[in-house]
């Protein structure tokens, strides 16, 4: 059983500092008038549409995820549509900030993104968070990268994969290693960071300095991820695994996610807990789905999150349509 402290790093000062696990007093309530129904979403609430404008005043806070959400999945470096800028710009006009939640790092949307300037950026599913240029990043206790990377040496057809300042470094396998080098090279797709590392982490002698802040597990059999996601809580009592992309778990501290640094930036915006809008399309945005009124999920096939989201719409355009009181070109 392994329990460690949580270390927060601001990159720009370059030192540690210790938190508590939020030490914000948020208001969990919300008011039901808030919901809205929209020609092109589906959800489980609604108000008559000639009160659309007035209850949508109150959001002052979009969280969007990236991938699926606001760009399509799996194009690699395709900015932002015009029309969706136009609609992000029309938002921001209103008085709305716009924050990004994805499971990637914030280098990764600047480098990608030149047609709009979010408010904020939270990456690596809440580990980092970029805003007014100062980087916040998690650091995983080097202890804990070395446990969890033994871990998943004792499981067949487990790897890990743990993002640090060098780059993407793999943890036993050559194979793995060669695949994710590959890939990046067949696709010519912007990376994380600075690429994939030469060193294995079961060979890297100098872990103890490495900063650590996204560790990924990468199964091969879908069957065997439920059984190691219930199973790691138990192992690793401050941390548990969500799914992220294709075949791929993340290591999130207990006490942070989309949702949790969300609701931080919306404190440091002077926006209520009650007055952000939250848009997502996989398991890492669930919280955020579930804390946010109204929130959207933007899909049709993962039950779990269309329970947890206020609508259901079939594309972003559609969910910005509804935010800012227009009609989306085409109905979920």
């Amino acid at each position: 059983m392994y329990r460690h402290s949580c270390h927060l790093f601001w990159a720009d000062e370059g030192q540690r500092h210790e938190y508590g696990q939020d030490g914000l007093d948020y208001d969990r309530g919300y008011d039901s008038s808030v919901l809205l129904r929209h020609p092109g979403l589906k959800g489980r609430n609604s108000v008559p549409f000639e009160r659309m404008r007035t209850s949508m005043s109150k959001i002052r806070l979009a969280a969007f995820d990236f991938d699926g959400t606001l760009v399509p999945k799996d194009i690699p470096n395709l900015d932002l549509e015009t029309d969706i800028v136009a609609l992000l710009q029309k938002l921001r006009q209103q008085g709305v900030y716009i924050t990004v939640a994805t499971g990637r790092h914030p280098s990764y949307i600047l480098k990608r993104i030149h047609r709009f300037t979010f408010d904020a950026i939270v990456g690596y599913s809440g580990n980092v968070t970029l805003i007014a240029n100062q980087l916040q990043a998690f650091i995983f206790d080097p202890a804990v990268v070395r446990q969890i990377a033994a871990y998943a040496g004792q499981l067949p057809q487990l790897d890990v994969t743990a993002y640090t300042r060098e780059g993407i470094a793999c943890c036993g396998s050559r194979k793995h290693q060669a695949e994710l080098k590959a890939r990046l090279a067949q696709t010519e797709r912007i990376c994380d960071l600075n690429g994939v590392t030469e060193f294995l982490l079961s060979e890297e002698s100098s872990v103890p300095a490495m900063r650590v802040s996204r560790i990924c597990l990468h199964y091969a059999d879908s069957a065997q991820a439920s059984a190691i996601q219930t199973a790691f809580p138990k192992q690793f009592h401050d941390y548990r695994l969500v799914r992220t992309g294709n075949r791929q778990m993340e290591v999130l501290h207990a006490g942070r996610s989309k949702a949790t640094e969300t609701l931080k930036l919306a404190a440091r915006f002077q926006v209520r807990a009650d007055q952000v809008a939250a848009v997502g399309d996989d398991e890492n945005d669930l919280e955020m789905l579930q804390r946010f009124h109204p929130s959207y999920y933007v899909g049709s096939h993962h039950p779990l999150l269309q329970q947890a989201a206020t609508y259901t719409a079939a594309s972003c355009r559609d969910v910005l349509a509804a935010l800012t009181n227009k009609e989306g070109e085409r109905n979920a």
